[in-house]
């Protein structure tokens, strides 16, 4: 088995060599021909895009959401096209496709050699984030991953994902890699804005209402005493994209630690939705981040 999976490495080493000699300007007709082409095909997940702008964004026109959604399918295309591309991305000419700003915060909380968290979520080309991250740090980052349904692109995407340097961490198989992570002063990625389940989630504010957002964040870092800070990518109008690295979130030390892990999980929330207002075309508006929402809730 350990010879076929090794197998697959070049063949999808010389696929990326090919995708990546492509020039920049088929990516973006691509992206916007195949994006639109997607918007008018899939209902389903137009129908979602939609929904989610409305409840989100309140009282934009309707022609003005059927606009942001078509924006955000071209946008998600973009993403998908470029993931591909990481196969050009190096150390040497990363300053070409990203900026950087606010690296010297990771770096004085990494000083304090406890480790510490990323928080982000599908907004930009988050695959970038990730994957050019050893390119500017040298402490390991982990992400926390849902594995695909499918084994075989499971098991090329992680290969991607690896292939900088990072390693992927299985959502079933958390708590323990991830506080033997923090002692080894390394970096553990989380993307907070999927949709959580019931047993796993708690309710906390999004966009104006009580979404169930995932705790495990939270608990972790309540428990470790690491730091958090938000990072994000969104690209910019001259095409190249913008890292920003914010300061840590304040963790409350006080109260019950139920308490305090709402009150992390409310701030996380705040953080990302004020990106996402940013740029609401670049954030991942098809998932049904909304499914399980109410719109008052007092049970901490």
């Amino acid at each position: 088995m350990a010879s076929r999976n090794n197998s697959i490495n070049p063949v999808i080493e010389t696929f990326l060599k090919l995708w990546g000699g492509l020039p920049p300007h088929f990516f973006h007709r691509a992206a916007r021909w195949g994006g639109s082409l997607w918007y008018k095909l899939d209902g389903r997940h137009r129908r979602v895009a939609e929904s989610n702008i409305r409840l989100a964004l309140g009282h934009a026109s309707e022609q003005e959401i059927r606009a942001l959604a078509r924006a955000n399918f071209i946008h998600l295309a973009t993403v998908f096209l470029e993931t591909l591309y990481v196969g050009r991305l190096n150390n040497e000419n990363a300053h070409r496709f990203v900026s950087v700003s606010g690296l010297e915060l990771l770096e004085e909380s990494l000083g304090k050699g406890n480790g510490l968290f990323l928080l982000t979520g599908h907004l930009g080309n988050w695959e970038w984030l990730a994957y050019l991250t050893p390119f500017y740090i040298s402490n390991r980052l982990n992400v926390i991953v849902r594995p695909l349904s499918s084994p075989w692109l499971n098991k090329v995407l992680v290969y991607l994902r690896e292939r900088s340097g990072n390693r992927i961490i299985d959502k079933k198989r958390v708590t323990k890699t991830v506080f033997k992570a923090l002692q080894n002063n390394e970096m553990v990625g989380i993307l907070l804005d999927q949709a959580a389940s019931r047993g796993e989630g708690i309710y906390a504010p999004f966009f104006g209402v009580y979404v169930l957002t995932h705790r495990g964040l939270a608990s972790l870092a309540v428990k470790s005493g690491s730091p958090v800070h938000p990072v994000f990518i969104q690209r910019r109008t001259d095409g190249k994209y913008a890292v920003e690295i914010g300061p840590a979130i304040e963790i409350p030390t006080k109260g019950p630690v139920k308490d305090r892990v709402y009150q992390a999980t409310t701030l996380f929330n705040r953080s990302i939705e004020q990106q996402i207002r940013r740029d609401p075309a670049q954030w991942y508006w098809i998932h049904r981040r909304f499914k399980r929402h109410v719109h008052h809730f007092t049970e901490v």
